[in-house]
């Protein structure tokens, strides 16, 4: 079955119309387009919907502590947590490229005790201070089984036909997670980031 879908993936690529959309697109993902939704569109709406319709999308502010790590953020949460007070908020973090293809991450923020504002705590690689969070109160894990978990919203007709099969073949991989302490060891601090990050500059 794997095999079937794979040759369907490749049969798009070299297509002589559906190929050179998909490689315009995947030049885009490689550029580093994939960012925080600036407006709350009609697709997005109905994206979001997909994914939890009890709840509404919401821009929260970053602030991550020096010690925060890189995609660890039920990890940065609960160590807040045990400063500060508060409680975890499960959810999806919302990426975009323009008003047609929509990525939700599995994340997790924390609402401070004294404002009930929610904060994410953890630092996005490509430094961005704000995310679009969507609250969904059936999530009690971050922790992906596979790489199909990642949800995808496409509302472009090649690549949506190009997702679905790419998603049926990522549901096929299972992901094979660190231990807590192993992840904690080894992710990026935010503290390490902003020095790569200099040095660059």
């Amino acid at each position: 079955m794997r095999e079937q879908l794979l040759l369907a993936i490749r049969a798009l690529r070299i297509h002589p119309t559906k190929g050179p959309v998909l490689q315009r697109f995947q030049q885009r993902l490689d550029s580093g387009d994939l960012t925080t939704p600036q407006r709350q569109s009609a697709n997005l709406q109905e994206f979001c919907r997909s994914l939890a319709d009890d709840c509404e999308p919401e821009y929260v502010n970053v602030d991550a502590p020096p010690w925060s790590r890189l995609d660890c953020c039920d990890l940065n949460v609960r160590k807040l947590i045990s400063q500060k007070g508060g409680s975890i908020v499960m959810g999806h973090k919302i990426w975009a490229i323009d008003d047609y293809y929509f990525e939700a991450v599995p994340h997790a923020v924390w609402r401070n005790p004294g404002t009930e504002a929610l904060v994410d705590v953890t630092f996005n690689v490509d430094g961005e201070k704000r995310i679009l969070f969507l609250r969904n109160s059936a999530l009690d894990s971050v922790r992906q089984i596979s790489i199909g978990e990642k949800r995808r919203g496409v509302f472009e007709s090649v690549l949506r036909e190009f997702w679905e099969l790419q998603q049926a073949v990522e549901q096929r991989i299972t992901v094979v997670r660190p231990s807590d302490a192993e992840l904690w060891e080894k992710c990026l601090t935010y503290t390490e980031w902003k020095k790569r990050r200099t040095k660059k500059t």
